[in-house]
C-alpha cells in the first residue's frame, strides 16, 4: 500500500479461537483441538499486536489486528498461516 501522507495502517484476523503471542511476529491460534500459527512481517516498521472480543449476538469472535506502530506512507505486512 502507500498513502499521500503518513497514516495508520493495520490488518485483521478474526476467529472463535484464542490467540497467543509466541514470540516477536509469531501467533498461535486455537479452536477446539485445531492450532493454526501466525508468522507476520512488515518492511522497515514495527508491528504491533491488539486482541479484542467484539460482542456479537451470533457469538464472540476475537479481532486480533496487526498494526504499524507509527504512521506510515508505504509499507506491506506480510502474514503466512499453517496448521501447527
Amino acid at each position: 500500500f502507500e498513502f499521500s501522507e503518513p497514516a495508520a495502517f493495520e490488518t485483521v484476523l478474526i476467529t472463535y479461537g484464542t490467540c497467543i503471542q509466541t514470540g516477536p511476529g509469531r501467533l498461535e491460534i486455537t479452536a477446539g483441538n485445531q492450532t493454526a500459527v501466525v508468522e507476520f512481517t512488515a518492511d522497515n516498521s514495527n508491528i504491533g499486536v491488539t486482541d479484542e472480543i467484539i460482542e456479537s449476538s451470533k457469538g464472540s469472535p476475537r479481532r486480533i489486528a496487526l498494526r504499524f506502530e507509527n504512521d506510515v506512507k508505504k509499507g506491506q505486512i506480510t502474514v503466512r498461516i499453517w496448521p501447527k
